[in-house]
């Protein structure tokens, strides 16, 4: 069981929207309880200062700053768990896919993220800004296989529900169909 946790977002859209500070510090508290754990960062920007956070947190050589990826399925594919430490944020779209792949998450407790993950059942909800509290519900999850597996086997299950092109293209045609007024024959 793959045991790496996966970070998908982009440097450029700032510290106060995406939350790197506090995924770094959660990060640095994991690293120090589970040592053989590994954070994936995929995506653009400049992380000097994030690489420089976790050198001097000691938690650097346990985290992989990937870069811009075009296809991200390997990432994806290779991850045990997705994290989302955002203080703001509309539905994730690294969310809805890493789900999709059969991924739980652990993320901040924002409307965004609550509309995709059930608390319990699909990933786990923190408080927004709570590094602590994010590091232990990853440390939870990645010391729990079996959790994990089914959060993610769920999660995958509500997302070909609720966000597969095929059923959103079904529920929209029956909205608009239910709007026709109907004629007398």
């Amino acid at each position: 069981t793959n045991r790496s946790v996966l970070y998908v977002g982009n440097f450029t859209q700032g510290v106060a929207h995406k939350g790197f500070d506090i995924l770094i510090e959660a990060w640095a508290k994991v690293h120090g309880k589970l040592p053989w754990a590994s954070l994936i960062i995929a995506g653009g920007g400049d992380s000097r200062h994030w690489r420089e956070m976790a050198t001097i947190l000691g938690c650097g050589d346990s985290i992989r700053f990937a870069g811009h990826i075009l296809d991200m399925s390997s990432c994806y594919l290779q991850a045990g768990l997705f994290v989302l430490p955002s203080r703001g944020e509309g539905i994730s779209n690294a969310l809805l896919e890493a789900n999709s792949f059969g991924i739980p998450a652990v993320a901040s407790d924002i409307p965004g993220n609550r509309e995709v993950i059930i608390h319990e059942q699909t990933g786990l909800l923190v408080p927004v800004n709570d590094a602590k509290a994010l590091a232990e519900s990853i440390v939870r999850l990645l010391r729990d296989d079996g959790s994990r597996k089914h959060m993610g086997q769920v999660a995958r299950s509500r997302i070909i529900e609720n966000y597969s092109i095929e059923n959103v293209v079904n529920r929209v045609c029956a909205l608009y169909t239910s709007m026709i007024p109907k004629r007398d024959s």
